[in-house]
């Protein structure tokens, strides 16, 4: 046998980069099963960046986008928990339904949909070892991932009615920013996207939380960021957590948070508001956030303002301006504008 050092498997079906071919009684050289022949067969498109992964159109359902993810990592599953990688596979719109014979979409179901067993599957894995060591950095889903739970979200008529009633939501703004629902997690996530679109982040969200856990979580190894990105001229509104943000947005407000809370520094992005008009619009009681927030950004911004909410309570945020208290964007827009900026030799509001 002899060791082809060739490309990995392309979309066009180009032949994989680290194969093991044999002769045959006619002299030809074929391909020996393998996971190289495995990813071929499926014609897998190589998507590793801080693991081995490649995905594929899954066999067992119509795929249009590529669902199919074949990985070498760390495994989950409690009695693999040993400090070693495994090769796995996973669809995420199967998302563990019985697909072949009762059984789930796993590495066995794949081999057999393409001719193999799991045991010629797994052949030549252990190269995987020296081809692709594991790097810092978050494991983020492919965009099918993101997909599928904006539909699980939208299937379920319970959970978007959260975001239409108790957040302010329309059906558009949720669309928009892909918002969906976590089935094994149990919570609502919204995508982060940077300015060229790629997805850098996740954010993981339960209204009411067991005791002890936080509303908010945030994905594994993803820097803090800001959501949505920032506007690429004008003025700019930072507020205080991502559904605000999103509910300004969808009254016409060049809103942005960051996804670390009010107290991650904004320091990294202060020149990206230099020569514009800024305010900052936190929670009541957070106000003196706000205040050192926008000192920061005084040495970069035409001008800084720090508004603050008028209404009863400590907590109360921009969701409850629209939604509990029922005041409108003009009546924000007005508050913003009546707000001095900072520097201006008074402090507060015009009257």
């Amino acid at each position: 046998m002899i060791a082809d050092e060739e490309r990995g498997p392309a979309g066009d079906g180009a032949s994989s980069r680290n194969s093991t071919t044999k002769r045959s009684s006619n002299g030809k050289a074929t391909r020996e099963p393998g996971i190289w022949l495995l990813l071929e067969r499926l014609k897998a498109e190589d998507r590793s960046r801080t693991h081995f992964k490649y995905v594929a159109r899954c066999p067992f359902h119509d795929d249009n986008d590529p669902s199919l993810v074949i990985e070498y990592k760390m495994s989950s599953r409690d009695e693999f928990k040993d400090g070693r990688r495994r090769l796995v596979a996973g669809c995420g719109v199967c998302q563990g339904r019985p697909v072949a014979a009762g059984r789930k979409v796993n590495l066995a179901t794949v081999a057999e949909a393409v001719g193999m067993t799991v045991g010629e599957a797994l052949r030549f894995c252990e190269d995987l070892d020296g081809l692709m060591p594991e790097r810092s950095g978050p494991d983020l889903p492919e965009q099918a991932a993101i997909d599928w739970w904006h539909f699980n979200l939208l299937f379920y008529s319970d959970l978007p009615e959260y975001l239409y009633t108790k957040r302010g939501l329309s059906r558009a703004t949720i669309d928009d920013y892909q918002i969906g629902w976590h089935d094994f997690r149990k919570r609502y996530v919204i995508p982060v996207y940077d300015d060229a679109g790629a997805l850098v982040s996740l954010r993981y969200y339960l209204p009411d939380p067991p005791q002890g856990q936080p509303k908010m979580l945030g994905h594994k190894g993803c820097p803090v960021t800001l959501f949505p990105t920032l506007p690429p001229s004008g003025p700019v509104l930072f507020c205080e957590g991502e559904w605000d943000a999103l509910l300004l947005r969808q009254h016409g407000f060049p809103a942005v948070t960051t996804t670390g809370g009010k107290g991650a520094s904004l320091e990294p992005w202060s020149s990206g508001v230099a020569g514009r008009h800024v305010a900052y619009l936190y929670d009541v009681g957070a106000e003196e956030e706000a205040e050192a927030h926008a000192r920061l950004t005084a040495f970069h911004a035409r001008s800084v303002r720090v508004v603050r909410l008028p209404l009863p309570f400590e907590g109360d945020d921009v969701t409850d301006w629209f939604v509990t208290y029922g005041q409108s964007a003009e009546e924000l827009r007005l508050l913003i504008n009546r707000t001095l900026p900072l520097g201006s030799g008074r402090r507060g509001q015009r009257s």
